[in-house]
């Protein structure tokens, strides 16, 4: 059959300007550019590093640049060369046919066998192993030889592989495969291989507390033995945590696709492991990977960091969460290091927690530690208005459970000026002498006494109307491109939300908005505060998103 397929006429061209940089003289199989040399039915595949894809369907022969130290499967379909429909033939280990391999700084002339995949497949799988240089890809003081055994004829095809050398340096090249079908005719396949800088990512811009962070790392320079085990570390640190946590990846066979590190995240400093990293809302977080395996102008012995960063969101879970161990591991007693803990103070709403209301629940919880260890509960209580009109109980009732607080007249009630403190007859006497002897007090202070009482007679029942205005601009916001805002964390009048631009900072955002008549401050990196109140109106709300959208549509 095979002195049959002499006769078959040629067709093809085979692309072969690379030759130039070989040092080693091929006559016989060199392909010329215009050389009509590829006969009918025969083709030769790259299938990059899985040696598993033995179809022509499986075989992904789009990839390019490989890397020095690649083992690069092969497959040559020849239907003529299927002598036996019931056996495995085999194709390359005829001298007179050889399949061999040639690159500028090595050849390899066969012969060297490729062997069927199934019986009738007219398909034939081998493998061709490039061999690089002693080196510390790992950073570990131990150099590899990347690259292995020459082609034996005597192996099977999982086995079986060409050997030639990939260069001595940080510079790329070509290889290529031939095979020796005719007593005057070869087929050749070309393909590149080179250094290049890895590039390393997160699987998202911005996470949540629950979430499970996903590094990924790509740099095909680690394609040492893409059968064997190998590990990489990769350190990850934020802006809380810069001593960060160091990540390994055990990867084998993944370096095309990506080799792969996980972690989660916590904000809790005692539980911190090396696969927990502590973060803060709003934190930026990092990853780093030190690429020793570089191209050129780099020489062999140099390194460089390669990093990448992710975005923590301010949106950590529910805003408040009782917990009664810590709150009670705070309490410091009888120790002469420290003072000793008097009174509990509490935020009602709770501005840092997205002006989410403590409910009596809550209260009577931390009345039970106050209690417990015979000290006093104090609730600040700037917006308690708001706290009781979103939870739909009186603010008598919702200070039932504590020994003292304050709440503000000029802010959601709308006062000019002043804040009251209240408590039992025996703690406003000692808080009126307390203020006495730091010169506190006010003369002819009536005027200012009339404007708080409006504002505790008319300004408490329309407080539901400033939280529904605060839901609406939640909502608008939620749907600006750029802006992250969750309405579920608007129970209130304050409104959270996170700027999500990367070509933006957090004060050049300010500014722009400024300039658009809507003012406001950066209270951690990107993250902002708005907070409605009588003063605003609905139609001002719907304005406001309309400049939201407007300004960061500009700036893109």
């Amino acid at each position: 059959m095979r002195n049959e397929f002499k006769s078959f006429a040629l067709a093809g061209i085979l692309t072969s300007s690379i030759f130039l940089l070989l040092v080693f003289p091929i006559e016989d199989f060199t392909a010329d550019a215009t050389r009509d040399d590829k006969p009918p039915g025969i083709s030769i595949f790259f299938c990059g590093h899985n040696k598993n894809k033995k179809t022509i369907e499986e075989c992904d022969d789009t990839i390019t640049g490989y890397s020095w130290g690649s083992k690069i499967n092969i497959l040559i379909f020849a239907p003529a060369w299927n002598e036996d429909s019931n056996k495995i033939d085999t194709i390359g280990d005829d001298p007179d046919f050889p399949i061999g391999a040639y690159s500028r700084t090595s050849k390899h002339d066969g012969p060297c066998k490729l062997v069927e995949t199934e019986p009738n497949s007219g398909l034939f799988y081998g493998r061709l192993k490039l061999n690089g240089f002693p080196h510390d890809a790992h950073g570990t003081g131990v150099k590899y030889l990347w690259g292995s055994k020459t082609c034996d004829s005597g192996k099977g095809a999982d086995n079986e592989s060409i050997k030639i050398g990939a260069g001595g340096g940080s510079e790329g090249g070509a290889f290529t495969v031939f095979w020796k079908y005719d007593n005057d005719k070869t087929i050749t396949k070309t393909g590149y291989y080179e250094w290049r800088e890895g590039t390393i990512d997160f699987d998202k811009n911005y996470y949540e507390l629950n979430d499970t962070a996903t590094v990924t790392l790509h740099d095909i320079d680690l394609e040492v033995y893409p059968y064997d085990m190998n590990t990489i570390r990769l350190r990850v640190w934020s802006d809380t945590d810069t001593e960060g946590i160091t990540l390994t990846s055990s990867y084998m066979n993944s370096v095309w696709t990506g080799i792969q590190a996980s972690f989660e995240f916590t904000t809790d400093e005692r539980s911190r492991n090396d696969s927990q990293l502590r973060i803060s809302p709003g934190d930026k977080i990092y990853a780093q990977y030190t690429d020793r395996t570089l191209p050129r102008p780099y020489s062999n012995d140099d390194h460089k960091e390669i990093f990448a960063s992710a975005f923590m969101r301010a949106d950590l879970g529910r805003p408040i969460d009782f917990d009664r161990v810590d709150i009670t591991k705070s309490i410091r007693t009888e120790n002469i290091h420290f003072p000793i803990t008097r009174l509990i103070c509490l935020e009602n709403t709770h501005n840092r927690c997205y002006g989410f209301p403590l409910n009596l629940d809550y209260l009577k919880a931390v009345k039970s530690i106050v209690d417990e260890n015979a000290l006093k509960l104090h609730v600040d209580g700037a917006r308690l208005f708001n706290a009781a009109v979103a939870l739909g109980i009186s603010v008598k009732e919702l200070c039932d459970p504590v020994d003292s607080t304050t709440f503000c007249l000029s802010k959601g009630l709308s006062a000019p000026i002043g804040s009251l403190v209240c408590g039992d007859t025996d703690f406003i006497y000692k808080a009126k002498r307390l203020r006495k002897v730091l010169g506190g007090g006010m003369r002819q202070a009536g005027i200012l006494a009339a404007a708080g009482i409006e504002a505790l007679e008319t300004m408490v029942d329309r407080l539901a109307l400033d939280h529904q205005h605060a839901k609406i601009l939640a909502d608008g916001l939620s749907s600006v491109d750029g802006l992250h805002c969750n309405p579920e964390f608007v129970p209130t009048n304050i409104v959270y939300f996170i700027l999500e631009r990367e070509n933006i900072t957090g004060q050049e955002f300010v500014s722009i908005m400024e300039k658009n008549g809507i003012q406001f401050f950066e209270l951690s990196p990107k993250r902002f505060r708005l907070v409605t109140h009588a003063g605003i109106e609905e139609k001002d709300i719907y304005k406001t998103i309309k400049i939201f959208q407007k300004a960061l549509h500009d700036k893109t």
